[in-house]
């Protein structure tokens, strides 16, 4: 599933930056039609570090999805397989839940450390969009410090009925709270939170 270089690459990574365990759980569905590959991508990735660890299972409402597990206060999670551009997402998100370093401005931190609801963030991507990463890393980031934040990677074209109930045509496209609308476009830290802050008022 990964080229030998990249591979290399990824390993140097892992082994200079994660400081804590990686759970990955698989919530796989035996009929998605990439089941099989998601599972060999994680099942690889976790093989090139001791501190990674992959779980499968067939529990779970939102399939075929997984979730990383560190450090991470909020839910970071992937539904779909992270292929293509976001590939660095995956390799990215591991090492932010195993090293903790969200680089979060303190005016988010403080926000985001006080919600009083839950704010689900569900970034819609195709694997062949270069500005994709940017924005599901950053809900990533903002899940990184509240337990009341889930930050979702939607691979669109895996999940074709959630696509055509939030329209999405262009991406990445972020939809908050499941409510119509979101914002297009992979918007810096700063105009995401005001974005965020309009459909929590």
């Amino acid at each position: 599933m990964i080229p030998d270089n990249v591979k290399n690459d990824v390993k140097k990574v892992f082994d200079q930056e994660l400081k804590n365990d990686v759970k990955i759980v698989y919530h796989e569905d035996e009929k998605a039609q990439l089941n099989k590959e998601t599972k060999e991508l994680l099942e690889e990735v976790a093989s090139l570090n001791d501190k990674i660890s992959v779980e499968i299972t067939q529990d779970g409402d939102v399939k075929p999805s997984f979730n990383l597990f560190g450090v991470n206060k909020g839910t970071v999670r992937f539904m779909g397989i992270p292929s293509g551009h976001e590939f660095s997402t995956l390799v990215s998100s591991i090492v932010m839940v195993s090293n903790g370093e969200h680089k979060l401005s303190e005016e988010t931190v403080k926000f985001l450390e006080g919600l009083d609801k839950p704010l689900d963030l569900k970034v819609f991507i195709t694997p062949t969009c270069p500005y994709c990463p940017a924005a599901v890393f950053l809900a990533h980031r903002l899940a990184m410090v509240s337990d009341k934040v889930t930050g979702s990677m939607v691979e669109a074209m895996e999940f074709p009925e959630l696509s055509q109930k939030f329209k999405v045509s262009g991406v990445p496209h972020t939809i908050i709270n499941e409510q119509d609308g979101g914002f297009v476009g992979a918007h810096p830290e700063p105009s995401a939170i005001e974005e965020i802050k309009k459909v929590l008022k």
